[in-house]
């Protein structure tokens, strides 16, 4: 009875040994499957995270990309746009350059007829100074003629004694007929009573171009 008894504690010995045993396996197995657990978790948030920079780095490849060709375009744009300026420029230098020569051209052939002229005629300031006695004679007869023919007329038409009863009238037409006089008399000189009209027609030619 007594071996019996101890048999019997011995198996509930051994089976309680047995049931702590498997209750520490069971606790570590839990233990294991949390870790298992914290690791998958770990493992999802960084696969998570890994997913999120794909699509932050993929998009900001793109932005880039898009970026990339538009600055491109631009450039494109912008070197066209410089080629076209160029040609433009290069048009309008050469146009310039076809203008000035023509212009430099007239203007080399109008200065050698011009100084032609003036090697034909004579001195530019004798020239320039015989046209101006011309053209200052000719004017100043014009106008001596003008007075001299009110003069006439005046004097046809007033009576010698009414006229004299004007003494500003008449001092001011015998002024006027004494500088006449006086410039009819600077301008007969003998040496312009000579001049060829052919000359004086040159003269009055080149002075007014």
């Amino acid at each position: 009875m007594a071996a019996s008894l101890s048999q019997a504690q011995a198996t509930a010995e051994e089976a309680r040994r047995t049931a702590e045993a498997a209750i520490e396996s069971r606790r570590a197995a839990e233990a294991r499957m949390e870790k298992a657990l914290h690791a998958r978790k770990v493992a999802e948030a960084q696969a998570q995270s890994s997913a999120d920079a794909q699509r932050a780095a993929e998009a900001a490849a793109s932005a880039a990309a898009q970026a990339a060709g538009e600055a491109r375009a631009r450039e494109e744009a912008w070197a066209k746009e410089a080629e076209a300026k160029a040609a433009r420029a290069s048009t309008a230098r050469a146009e310039m350059a076809t203008a000035t020569a023509a212009l430099t051209a007239l203007t080399d052939a109008n200065v050698a007829l011009r100084w032609n002229l003036l090697a034909s005629l004579g001195q530019q300031k004798e020239l320039s100074f015989l046209l101006r006695c011309l053209v200052t004679a000719s004017t100043e007869m014009q106008r001596q003629a003008t007075m001299e023919e009110q003069w006439r007329q005046l004097a046809q038409k007033v009576h010698k004694r009414q006229l004299m009863a004007f003494p500003p009238i008449a001092r001011v037409i015998a002024e006027e007929k004494s500088s006449y006089a006086a410039l009819g008399d600077k301008f007969q000189a003998e040496e312009m009573l000579h001049i060829p009209p052919i000359l004086i027609s040159l003269v009055i030619v080149l002075g007014l171009t």
